[in-house]
């Protein structure tokens, strides 16, 4: 039984997994059209890498197990005490702003 219990915890792990992806791709197109809507005072795109890390940053594992299903919304989200985790647009705008170079380190904190 304990085998049985434990490849259903697998399953679900992996169709978690899976379910996160998708939402994580779904977001990347919502945060790409909102470039383009944003063509009046921008080029209207974000440089490959923002995308690229957008596409692959988990966001999941950065809020409560409360938000798990809100993780992939293009909003601001509670991470407790007070404090939020930004709306990926608005992340995905400041860092193309910025116009990192592969060498630059950032920490950002409360912007």
């Amino acid at each position: 039984m304990k085998v049985l219990i434990l490849g259903l915890c697998l399953i679900t792990g992996a169709a978690a997994a899976q379910d996160f992806a998708a939402l994580r791709a779904e977001l990347v197109e919502e945060v790409k059209y909102f470039a383009e809507l944003d063509r009046g005072t921008r080029a209207g795109t974000f440089s490959d890498s923002v995308i690229r890390s957008l596409s692959t940053v988990e966001r999941h594992k950065f809020v409560p197990q409360s938000e798990l299903r809100s993780a992939y919304a293009n909003r601001p989200l509670p991470i407790g005490h007070g404090q939020t985790i930004s709306q990926p647009y608005i992340v995905a705008l400041m860092t193309d702003l910025i116009a990192l170079e592969e060498s630059d380190v950032v920490l950002e904190v409360g912007t």
